[in-house]
């Protein structure tokens, strides 16, 4: 409700089955496999940086105030897709560990995605 997920509800559907069993449980499993499946560029097509991290998100689980304000420290410069994909994933997934409490952007995704997926179903 209120997110334009540019078609990322489809792609959900697709691997969670088809089925929308409305539990949490299956769509954070669903959601985990989607991230898993989708290269990171594709899916921020689908779900710009800013919904997939958004402030809330930020602000409790990186000591950043916004995703451009992380981005910048990451020496990105900016919240475009592509920008992030010019950066190597192993150097990304530095710069995640080094000023996060997560291990890979992988991870950081994967937990903002399932923190919208959760704020969404309240």
């Amino acid at each position: 409700m209120g997110f334009n997920l540019g078609g990322l509800g489809d792609l959900i559907g697709k691997i969670q089955g088809g089925s929308n069993a409305g539990g949490t449980g299956g769509g954070l499993g669903g959601l985990s496999e989607l991230l898993n499946k989708l290269p990171m560029g594709e899916l921020l097509q689908k779900l710009p940086l800013e919904q997939l991290l958004n402030s809330d998100f930020v602000k409790q689980h990186t000591p950043f105030g916004s995703v451009a304000e992380m981005l910048q420290k990451f020496g990105v410069g900016g919240s475009d897709p592509n920008a992030l994909q010019s950066v190597p994933p192993q150097e990304l997934d530095e710069k995640v560990k080094a000023n996060t409490q997560f291990g890979s952007m992988q991870e950081l995704l994967q937990k903002g995605l399932e923190f919208m997926q959760n704020r969404q179903g309240k």
